[in-house]
């Protein structure tokens, strides 16, 4: 069975910081940063696609595309989705040009409508087919497969929480490597957590045993920046 991969990644961005004042005497510091990680299965899976129609009039690619999206709907409906269930992104109806071979447009052969929608599922054994069902239908291209998790929040506090630990571990031999000892925190940085892309292996099967895909664990990271006060021994 041939099996494709796809990769996954969430990224940490936007450094958000606290920092009480320091007095006017002037204070050791030692400064260390702190790396959390957790993992998670996925929950949730949004599945984007579009429906795509050219007509030399644009009226009548805008009925052609609605009609399509009516045949994608009932197919859906098939699987326990109801219209509400079916999101749109965008619907978008414009000129559609010749293209030579550099790729510069030419003249107008007529328009073209798309109708970029989504679906979401808790149940991934159905995607595969979910994807045939609404190729099958009337879409034309299955864009994307988002896997996610309903627990992401908790996964990072699990992340930051280490992040936190390892710093402090390493701060404190620092310290008493250098003789002294762990003050109070002076400053210390995270960030927030966000989403780039899914990640999930497709297992291409028949016809009677669809594309099936098995996501892989969802993966946080956390890193924190942390100021402390360095206490020499006197």
């Amino acid at each position: 069975m041939k099996v494709i991969c796809y990769h996954v990644i969430f990224a940490l961005i936007g450094f958000v910081s606290f920092a009480p004042r320091v007095g006017n005497a002037q204070q050791s510091e030692i400064a260390t940063t702190g790396k959390g990680v957790s993992q998670i299965a996925p929950d949730r899976a949004k599945m984007y696609f579009s429906i795509s129609t050219t007509a030399r009039k644009s009226e009548d690619a805008s009925t052609d595309n609605k009609k399509l999206y009516s045949n994608v709907v009932e197919a859906l409906e098939e699987f326990g989705f109801s219209k509400n269930d079916i999101c749109t992104s965008y619907f978008n109806v414009k000129p559609n040009y010749e293209r030579d071979e550099s790729g510069r447009e030419g003249r107008k052969t007529g328009y073209i409508a798309k109708h970029s929608l989504w679906i979401e599922t808790d149940d991934f054994t159905i995607i595969g087919s979910l994807i045939d069902a609404v190729l099958n239908s009337g879409a034309t291209e299955i864009n994307n497969i988002k896997y996610t998790s309903s627990h992401i929040d908790s996964l990072r506090h699990i992340a930051l929480t280490e992040a936190v630990e390892r710093a402090r571990a390493d701060a404190v031999t620092l310290a008493k490597a250098a003789g002294g000892e762990l003050g109070k925190i002076i400053e210390i940085a995270t960030s927030e957590a966000q989403r780039v892309r899914g990640i999930e292996h497709m297992r291409v099967g028949s016809a009677r045993d669809p594309v099936s895909f098995v996501p892989e664990e969802i993966t946080v990271s956390a890193v924190v920046l942390v100021r402390w006060e360095f206490i020499e021994k006197r």
